[in-house]
């Protein structure tokens, strides 16, 4: 999670998933992908926060979703005012979470890939190109 490998913990007690030091405390093995996702969306909910303060421009706070992604790492909507998160990205370190949290809200900005819209990115990734160049390899 995040980048660091955790053991997974099985307690009949756990009502919430929560990460202790390097272990993943769950109610129950065999959900595994559910509590993840319940993770995941914590996790990534606090860095969309975070990630939206710093934003400038004059942007809607989007409902954010959580899901499993074949092909892409997020998604932006503007009609219904969302992002959509994949889950894998919970396994990753949390720069590449940031990472993508600025592109999608760049897209309330500018809502294509032209030049515009990678400085806008720039602004808040200066290390948007080396980040990119991680995850494809």
């Amino acid at each position: 999670i995040l980048g660091k490998e955790l053991d997974v913990i099985s307690l009949s007690s756990q009502k919430e998933p929560e990460v202790y030091g390097n272990k993943f405390y769950i109610k129950d093995v065999k959900n595994m992908d559910k509590y993840l996702k319940e993770y995941a969306y914590i996790i990534f909910k606090e860095r969309l926060d975070n990630v939206y303060s710093k934003i400038k421009e004059k942007i809607p706070y989007p409902n954010l979703k959580v899901r499993k992604m074949n092909s892409r790492w997020g998604v932006c909507n503007r009609r219904s005012v969302s992002i959509t998160l994949n889950l894998e990205l919970i396994k990753k370190d949390i720069k590449y979470l940031d990472y993508v949290i600025v592109h999608e809200l760049c897209h309330f900005v500018e809502f294509n890939h032209s030049s515009k819209f990678w400085d806008i990115v720039s602004k808040y990734n200066p290390d948007y190109k080396e980040i990119r160049k991680e995850m494809r390899d």
